[in-house]
């Protein structure tokens, strides 16, 4: 066994589930309804889109400051390797600003063009 495959496989899952949830975001498909978005008019249908993408980005705000002071206060490292686990924390508010830049285009978007439809539903019933 490779001494310190734990503490490897640990900083990429972190970084692999910060990515993904990434990724999600910029899809827009991280916990959506589509049953709502059938039932409202589009005009409304912008304002509560721009109104929850302005709610994400003020928790990923919350996340880029106290994730960024968290990882540079802690001072861990990992027992084995003696690596400073900085960058398993740096995971948290890189991922966030790169949410918070993908909220503000689709701010945009959703500004610029009326018709802009944010998600496309996936039907798995064939």
């Amino acid at each position: 066994s490779v001494s310190g495959y734990d503490e490897l496989i640990d900083l990429l899952f972190v970084w692999l589930t910060f990515a993904g949830t990434a990724a999600l975001w910029r899809e827009g498909s991280l916990y959506r309804v589509g049953a709502f978005d059938k039932i409202w008019r589009p005009g409304l249908k912008r304002l509560i889109s721009i109104g929850i993408h302005l709610s994400m980005l003020f928790l990923l705000w919350i996340l880029v400051y106290y994730g960024a002071d968290f990882g540079l206060n802690s001072g861990e490292t990992t027992p084995y390797l003696q690596v400073n686990k900085i960058y398993w924390y740096v995971a948290i508010p890189s991922t966030a600003l790169l949410m918070s830049v993908y909220s503000v285009v689709a701010i945009l978007r959703i500004c610029k063009n009326p018709d802009f439809v944010e998600h496309q539903e996936i039907s798995t019933l064939g």
